[in-house]
């Protein structure tokens, strides 16, 4: 709905502003403004209506803006991602992506949207995207690599959303990667990744892989979300919300530069630098899959990325799986 939008920008100074005179900059009816408040406030937007004076935004924030993340963006990012979708709602940045590749999509077209609808984590998992409190963003990118020679991707974007918080504020301790694809603050999630290989099938042979990355990031959740579950955001974790268009900008500068070089070197590459950052290393963990469940501890990674878990007295290798640290018995 267009009008809620419009009425949004309107009210993004904080103030009160009457329906009629909404109305009136808009050119709508009385009803359409109405309308459009509803629906604002279905998707968890704060809209005060006082009898008198009008309606106002509370909490209001940063509404996405396409010029103002090109204009914070590298030379290198600039040239990567020519074309960078703005979405007020959709059921999500990957699927958006996904349904547009049989129409010829640019390689580096970038996504992001205020809210999701059906916003999604690994395996299955519902990632919960109310409009505006969080970072949802996608890309798609063909790989000069053969999909097995991708292993370690995921590891290696969580290292580039690191260092694009790092280029935004300086981090405080408690920030790390949980293999395979989240960035955690003190043992709460904050940031994860979604990769998803299109036409499976048909690149297992191709020197060449395309997928779509999808990345959550929470800024500043509604704190009914944050009793609900283990999720962090960066509100917390800095002390204030920064710009999205800026926080988008800097991902994008660090994610242009950490593919060039896995592109070139794969994920050996980076071994040293996840090691800075494993959350799991040394610490008891339990490992589910499809088939089973083993514990065991955490060994870091290898060349490849996968997770080293000694069970036992093997060291063994993991590629995929679902990884959660074990309480401490006392």
């Amino acid at each position: 709905m267009q009008v809620a939008y419009d009425v949004l920008r309107l009210l993004i100074d904080g103030k009160f502003h009457s329906g009629t005179s909404l109305a009136n900059e808009l050119k709508v009816s009385r009803s359409s403004i109405w309308k459009g408040i509803h629906f604002l406030r279905q998707l968890e937007v704060n809209i005060q209506a006082v009898s008198g004076r009008g309606y106002r935004w509370c909490q209001p924030f940063e509404l996405l803006n396409q010029q103002a993340i090109q204009a914070g963006l590298s030379l290198a990012a600039k040239q990567a991602y020519n074309r960078i979708d703005v979405v007020n709602v959709l059921s999500s940045t990957n699927d958006y992506l996904i349904q547009r590749l049989p129409h010829g999509l640019p390689n580096g077209t970038v996504c992001v949207a205020e809210a999701q609808t059906a916003g999604r984590g690994r395996m299955g998992k519902t990632w919960r995207s109310p409009f505006g409190a969080n970072v949802y963003l996608s890309f798609y990118w063909r790989f000069p690599n053969r999909l097995h020679e991708l292993s370690g991707l995921s590891l290696v974007l969580g290292l580039a959303i690191i260092e694009a918080l790092k280029a935004i504020a300086p981090l405080p301790e408690g920030i790390g990667i949980k293999w395979p694809n989240d960035v955690w603050y003190h043992q709460a999630k904050l940031c994860g990744i979604l990769i998803e290989s299109c036409n499976q099938q048909t690149q297992q042979q191709s020197a060449s892989t395309d997928v779509v990355v999808g990345i959550g990031m929470n800024l500043n959740m509604p704190e009914q979300m944050k009793l609900e579950s283990t999720w962090t955001d960066l509100k917390q974790v800095l002390g204030y919300i920064p710009g999205r268009n800026d926080l988008i900008a800097a991902l994008l500068n660090s994610i242009t530069e950490y593919i060039a070089l896995f592109q070139l070197y794969g994920f050996a590459h980076f071994t040293s630098k996840w090691r800075e950052y494993d959350l799991l290393l040394e610490q008891s963990v339990q490992l589910s899959t499809a088939y089973a469940q083993q514990c065991g501890i955490a060994q870091g990674v290898n060349e490849r990325g996968e997770l080293l878990v000694k069970i036992g007295e093997s060291l063994k290798a993991i590629r995929y799986g679902d990884v959660s640290v074990k309480p401490n018995k006392h």
